[in-house]
């Protein structure tokens, strides 16, 4: 049975890391099918392996504790919005035509699934295969930040905050 479970974790984890990282590096509009396929298969997995949503960090234990994080995320949004705004580098959103309420909407949706994907998803199993939480936390980071290579700065920061 453990030995099932193991290749399962290693199966799961490899499979959908390697599907982010071919959506992060394929060319549109085949990034958006392979966005689609990886999306679906994080939810039929994590609903197939049948776990309770505290067993996979998703109960309200410790929220009170955390939510100190909302506010703090707002004023460092705010103050990185106002120095860049001071440093002349604040620039209006480019792409489709899109309201700012949808690209905030739109963004915020993206974080919480990123959120996921790397607690419940990839932290969860790693959990499982290594030996120390320490390890498994700063693998969890790491592949976190190794998929935003793309960007040097959001590559630390990714590190740092998934740390």
């Amino acid at each position: 049975m453990q030995t099932n479970t193991h290749f399962r974790d290693v199966f799961e984890l490899t499979t959908v890391y390697g599907l982010i990282v071919a959506v992060i590096w394929t060319p549109m509009p085949m990034q958006r099918i392979l966005f689609w396929i990886v999306f679906v298969l994080i939810i039929l997995t994590t609903i197939l392996r049948g776990e309770s949503p505290a067993a996979m960090g998703l109960a309200s234990t410790g929220l009170w504790r955390s939510s100190w994080i909302v506010p703090a995320a707002l004023a460092l949004s705010g103050a990185a919005v106002f120095a860049a705004a001071e440093a002349g580098t604040l620039h209006s959103l480019f792409g489709r035509n899109m309201s700012l309420g949808m690209r905030v909407t739109g963004y915020t949706v993206w974080a919480f699934l990123q959120e996921f994907i790397m607690l419940v998803y990839i932290l969860t199993r790693l959990l499982r295969l290594l030996p120390s939480r320490t390890a498994a936390i700063f693998l969890a980071a790491m592949l976190f930040a190794a998929a935003h290579i793309p960007n040097p700065v959001l590559t630390a920061l990714t590190l740092l905050w998934g740390l």
